[in-house]
């Protein structure tokens, strides 16, 4: 094989804008997504679980007393509270304390505000809470809690982690005094606890913010399978009244810390366009509806006061809605065949756009083409794009479950014509119909999904190098497609499955190879290869494409073709492009071959001397970060130069380059 390339870009010809919503991402809450994401570091806040291992506390937490007859019984919740209260009895004669434990992740030196919802009898007059050393009992912090009233009450405190701190256990006791023991004294009960730290951000971890900052991905998702038995308006105004609900999804119990009002704040504060998909299996087109007056309407319709009682007064301005969420599944609550959904997704489409005709709708579509037909000729007219989800895998690709890992590279990394195969039929039918040509394409879900896969070997190849090339390759293909793709949305934000390109520690919640707990290192933060992927393309500044050829060795597509009509692909996947002052020349080149490769730059019509280059590659193909070695894979970057009129560099294996060509003099 050829170890040169040659990349020519035609400078003086622009094919079409590319738009700054193809770098977007997806939070959904599934699995530890939300829990990974969030910064409260106690679970069961509301005592929401039954009794588990010790009988009558609530099953997150762990009764601690010196008592011999101390007694814990979970009870109704206050009013307008949902989940338990956790009620404690103690004797005097014992002399002694009770009260309740939890170890936790902790960020050092931290100031953690802890909120506490309660009740106590008479004699009962404070609560101690402290946070200890897990092993040692040795004190970092304490703080008395003095309660005021009989009745139920809201209490604060703060407790501060010491630096060089990253696990502790949090405690909160009451001690027995001396009072004459009766069925009515001793009595104290919690039905919210919870702790967090100074620094959040809409409830969200400073370092998760951090990293999703820089992503600068342009639009987050609020979606995926449990919103369709999301009932938004459970999860807005005051938490403490948000009632517990079963995550119908995927088990456990939904997220109530994270609704609309924090996603919005948490938007704005990164800096990106939220993408609200609305509950169509088990919703109506009149919630659907309420849900957009909540976000977009004035202090003067209904669901805008509310809002604004909130301590939201000026309107949100959600522009982007999304009608259902893979519905053609047998996995989804409400799921239906395609003229049921396009029937139904009218009624919602109207009732939606009568609170706001500014909206922008996207109704789901499929893989399969006959789903999206049906769904284009019944409501293409109200429609302003369709969503598609694609998750190439060693199964829909042709490949055996039993491949070696270098031949699951050689499928995955098909990703690009794999896309291009699908949204290639989706276009055919809008440019069909020329009352449909207003409609464009929302990737509003993708990644590599390798399950099923081989011995995991205690890992996930979404977290490898070879994922993150994949990943890539498949980028490209969205700026090829740009002239009809307006919206993708990595899958997903944080953790959940094991997709996530920011991870809170290793633990892979949805298999059992995840590493154990003592070495998980929750406080640990990070991004895969693929976050870094993400990161070079979204912050690269490219918005108008150039016309681009490439002289480099083809390989040959692994697997059953059945997907596709190929037999061959470039090893090298390039685009190239202007950012808006026409002053730089972006080339993404990703070298999805086995070997290196020295690659030559042709600028036709663009006078350069000076360049940048951001590289993100390994030796070893399945090289991934953890929480152990965090940048084990990260962007490096260098300046290059014009040698003879021309820019060379030579490509590593399987690698991901960001080339920055700067105009003369500029």
């Amino acid at each position: 094989m050829s170890t040169t390339a040659s990349i020519h870009v035609n400078c003086s010809k622009s094919l079409h804008r590319i738009s700054p919503y193809l770098w977007g991402n997806f939070v959904e809450d599934i699995r530890d997504h939300m829990e990974a994401m969030l910064a409260y570091p106690i679970k069961g806040m509301d005592f929401e679980q039954e009794a588990d291992a010790a009988p009558g506390v609530s099953g997150a937490w762990t009764p601690i007393t010196n008592g011999k007859t101390t007694h814990f019984s979970l009870e109704p919740a206050a009013p307008k509270h949902s989940g338990h209260s956790q009620s404690i009895k103690v004797y005097s004669a014992d002399k002694g304390f009770a009260g309740l434990s939890q170890n936790i992740s902790v960020q050092a030196d931290t100031t953690y505000t802890v909120s506490i919802y309660a009740r106590a009898s008479l004699e009962i007059k404070s609560a101690v809470i402290d946070l200890v050393h897990p092993s040692t009992g040795t004190e970092y912090d304490s703080a008395t809690i003095t309660f005021t009233s009989h009745d139920w009450r809201a209490y604060a405190g703060k407790l501060h982690v010491p630096a060089g701190c990253t696990q502790a256990v949090f405690r909160i006791r009451v001690f027995a005094g001396e009072w004459e023991d009766s069925i009515v004294s001793g009595m104290v009960w919690f039905d919210h606890v919870s702790l967090l730290p100074a620094d959040h951000v809409a409830g969200v971890k400073r370092a998760v913010f951090e990293l999703t900052k820089e992503l600068n991905c342009g639009m987050l998702r609020f979606g995926g399978n449990h919103i369709s038995s999301y009932h938004w308006q459970h999860f807005v105004g005051p938490i403490e009244y948000r009632p517990s609900m079963r995550n119908e999804a995927w088990g456990g119990w939904a997220t109530k810390y994270f609704g609309t009002d924090e996603l919005i704040e948490f938007c704005r504060m990164v800096g990106v366009e939220p993408l609200i998909c609305v509950n169509f299996g088990s919703g109506t087109p009149e919630e659907a509806a309420l849900w957009v007056e909540y976000c977009n309407g004035d202090e003067t319709t209904a669901m805008g006061a509310l809002r604004a009682s909130h301590g939201h007064p000026e309107p949100y301005k959600v522009r982007f809605w999304e009608v259902g969420n893979e519905v053609y599944g047998k996995w989804q609550i409400g799921h239906c065949d395609a003229r049921a959904y396009a029937t139904r997704y009218l009624a919602f489409a109207h009732a939606m756009q009568a609170v706001d005709p500014s909206i922008t709708l996207m109704a789901c579509g499929h893989v399969e083409a006959a789903w999206n037909e049906t769904v284009l000729r019944t409501a293409g007219e109200m429609m302003d794009m369709l969503t598609v989800h694609i998750y190439p895998g060693i199964r829909n690709m042709g490949q055996s479950s039993s491949a070696s890992s270098v031949d699951v590279f050689k499928t995955m990394r098909c990703f690009p014509e794999y896309t291009r195969r699908i949204l290639q039929k989706a276009a055919r039918l809008i440019e069909g119909a020329p009352y449909l040509r207003h409609i464009k394409l929302a990737l509003t879900e993708y990644n590599t999904m390798y399950q099923p896969q081989p011995e995991r070997q205690g890992f996930a190849y979404e977290h490898t190098l070879q994922s993150a090339v994949a990943n890539a390759a498949n980028l490209n293909e969205l700026i090829r497609g740009g002239d009809r793709i307006e919206v993708a949305n990595f899958s997903d934000l944080v953790n959940g499955w094991q997709g996530g390109c920011i991870r809170v520690g290793d633990y892979l919640a949805d298999q059992n190879h995840g590493e154990k707990d003592d070495i998980c290192r929750h406080h640990v933060v990070y991004g895969t290869p693929t976050y870094h992927v993400l990161k070079l393309y979204g912050n690269s500044g490219i918005r108008q494409m150039l016309s681009t050829s490439v002289a480099c060795d083809e390989f040959q597509i692994e697997g059953e073709h059945a997907w596709t009509d190929l037999d061959k692909a470039p090893v090298l996947d390039v685009v190239s492009g202007l950012d808006d002052e026409r002053a730089n020349v972006i080339v993404f080149v990703v070298n999805r071959g086995l070997e290196e490769m020295e690659c030559h730059f042709d600028l036709d019509g663009f006078s350069s001397e000076t360049g940048h280059v951001w590289e993100i590659s390994s030796d070893d193909l399945n090289a991934r970060n953890t929480s152990q070695n965090p940048d084990a894979i990260k962007c490096a970057s260098t300046e290059i130069y014009q040698m003879k009129n021309q820019y060379r560099y030579r490509l590593q294996a399987h690698s991901v380059y960001k080339f920055k060509f700067h105009k003369r003099n500029h």
